[in-house]
């Protein structure tokens, strides 16, 4: 990292350090360009700790919660109109929602919005990234029956959410 002189103790040594592993981190999820992007901005996100004297708690493990919630909101703004036309698919095998047509699908999208983003983090988790309940469960933090209850109750949102979606015309 040049220009080293201008930057707060020990930051370039941290920088040294965990490049490879957020940048690594990223690009497997958003690929080489999108991913040197999140590692300049999880950089950028460190050195503001420095400045503002919390440089104990700029650890790797703060590096990676830090990359991966930027991966997330990159997620969330790049794919998230992929993520509810994958779940049109997904959700046809619910039966309120088994007649909607290929036009109904922004109807759909329409009720995805709606939804708080736990239950659409819920239904995006499961059925576009594919993830089991089990595991749904982990990476909420939570047991596996309230990830379940939490997903039926996502699927009840939607279909209600979808039923009382109309265009203004």
């Amino acid at each position: 990292m040049a220009g080293g002189a201008d930057l707060p103790e020990g930051f370039e040594d941290l920088y040294e350090r965990s490049i490879d592993l957020v940048y690594s981190y990223a690009r497997a999820r958003l690929g080489p360009a999108e991913g040197e992007d999140v590692a300049g901005e999880v950089f950028e996100a460190a050195l503001i700790a420095f400045q503002n004297g919390k440089q104990a708690s700029v650890t790797e493990a703060w590096l990676v919660a830090v990359t991966r919630n930027k991966v997330v909101d990159r997620w969330r703004m790049s794919e998230r109109r992929m993520a509810k036309r994958h779940l049109v698919a997904t959700a046809r095998s619910t039966p309120d929602l088994a007649s909607a047509s290929t036009d109904d699908t922004d109807r759909l999208l329409l009720a995805m919005d709606q939804l708080s983003a736990f239950h659409r983090g819920l239904l995006v988790l499961h059925y576009q990234d594919g993830f089991p309940m089990r595991e749904v469960a982990e990476q909420l933090g939570t047991t596996l029956s309230s990830a379940q209850s939490g997903i039926a109750r996502a699927r009840k949102a939607l279909r209600l959410a979808y039923e009382g979606v109309t265009f203004d015309v």
